[in-house]
């Protein structure tokens, strides 16, 4: 559930109707802790009904970054 996320919405789907997006856009979204901004963007994306990736930045140490050699081990 969404509690004034009306313009946050508004805002995101305004970017589906840019006239001249060009062949990829990125979309990184920014703010305080704990206030809903991987539901909201995952809430959009899913709604698209477009292809998206979504990439969740983890702390894990130097060793077992490079023992297994993926920079970006969850990909989702």
């Amino acid at each position: 559930m969404f509690v004034d996320r009306r313009q946050e919405l508004a805002f995101l789907n305004s970017l589906l109707d840019r006239k001249h997006p060009g062949p990829a856009q990125l979309v990184l979204l920014y703010g305080r802790r704990r206030v809903g901004k991987t539901e909201l963007l995952l809430h959009w994306a899913r709604n698209s009904r477009l292809d998206f990736t979504y990439w969740a930045a983890v702390r894990e140490s130097l060793y077992f970054t490079k023992r297994n050699g993926n920079p970006m081990p969850f990909l989702f």
